[in-house]
């Protein structure tokens, strides 16, 4: 008589309603902010105190070098407010459906809490924090208003069917940002999730140009391009030659959908391309085809993705937090200025010796 049906559970996203997805938006333009992390700046909060004392205490530097001390004071407490994570930053980026956050759901192993539908709908950057002293997923948003506003995993699929509802959350969001907990050799890394664009087109969208602020922001780029559309295009490498002197991974997804030695011949191919393109000095880390599906991979360096991560933060000098990166960059400039001083000196008392020399022939 046949079996009796099992009965089956569908999972509805509950901001598919357009009421609820308006609900969420009035939720995030008037929440005020829930979290004040100036507890956990106080460090920061010193060393920018410390920065404007010495500049104003320093009367005889030359007004250009002030400013560029302040101009670094200034990236400090942007980078404090707008990402609230000290690390070490790597851009995920590419076209539409490149399989750019399949790769970062599987290599944070999250599952697929990032869309990974092909619809484009989304113009907000995602950052992933990946913390191997955190154990749970915590997920945050920045309003237009630059204010932190607590948010679940829902609201990332919600994003996903704003096309349904008609209504975008995703424009009433400067940023998302999710606290990964990671393995160690992923901690203090930051992983910008960044909207696909269009890159058949030669219009600027607005995928685009959040997607190129984030390259020109990072400290590093793994470009993502679907193994199916055959090879590296010319307006991948438009895309990245701005920024070939950052550590660049170039992922070749999907890659199940191809034989072995059509992946082999178009990795094969793209490295021959990188280095006619970008010369030896500034060749990717590393060409890599990559499944998310069954977690195959190949290159021609045979880097694990722990190598590759390991690689960037060499590149880098590591993953030291923002407090001593920015120290350290400001004890440059320093160095630079007594350097340069040093050889003004030399030269002033060169020529004092000279006129001097001068006077006694006279």
């Amino acid at each position: 008589m046949g079996k009796k049906p099992m009965a089956q559970i569908l999972k509805v996203n509950k901001f598919e309603d357009p009421q609820m997805a308006l609900n969420l938006i009035a939720h995030i333009c008037t929440a005020s902010e829930k979290v004040d992390p100036s507890s956990y700046f106080k460090n920061y909060q010193n060393l920018i105190k410390t920065i404007d004392k010495n500049i104003d205490d320093s009367k005889l530097l030359q007004d250009d070098f002030i400013l560029k001390c302040r101009c670094v004071k200034w990236d400090l407490e942007d980078e404090i407010a707008n990402n609230l994570f000290p690390s070490l930053k790597i851009a995920v980026a590419g076209g539409f459906s490149a399989g750019k956050s399949s790769l970062l759901n599987s290599l944070t192993k999250i599952g697929n809490l990032l869309p990974t539908g092909v619809e484009p709908v989304s113009v907000v950057n995602t950052f992933l924090n990946c913390q191997k002293e955190t154990f749970k997923l915590n997920v945050k948003g920045i309003n237009l208003k630059k204010e932190l506003v607590l948010l679940n995993d829902e609201v990332l699929a919600c994003i996903q069917h704003s096309s349904k509802s008609k209504t975008y959350v995703a424009s009433v969001l400067d940023k998302i940002l999710i606290d990964v907990p990671s393995e160690a050799y992923l901690d203090k890394i930051t992983f910008v999730d960044t909207p696909g664009y269009n890159n058949s087109t030669n219009t600027d969208d607005a995928d685009k140009d959040t997607a190129e602020k984030a390259l020109k922001e990072c400290d590093a780029i793994f470009w993502c391009i679907d193994i199916e559309s055959g090879t590296i295009t010319k307006k991948d490498l438009d895309m990245l030659k701005p920024y070939k002197e950052k550590p660049i991974v170039i992922f070749y997804t999907k890659m199940d959908k191809k034989s072995d030695n059509d992946v082999k011949r178009i990795v094969e191919s793209t490295e021959k391309t990188c280095l006619k393109e970008f010369g030896r000095e500034y060749m990717p880390v590393t060409v890599m085809a990559i499944s998310c599906v069954n977690k195959k991979k190949y290159s021609t360096s045979h880097m694990t993705l722990q190598q590759v991560i390991e690689a960037i933060k060499h590149k880098c000098g590591g993953t030291a937090d923002l407090l001593k990166r920015y120290q350290q960059q400001i004890s440059n400039m320093f160095d630079k200025e007594i350097e340069a001083s040093n050889e003004a000196i030399a030269d002033y008392e060169e020529q004092r010796t000279k006129k001097k020399a001068n006077k006694r022939q006279r």
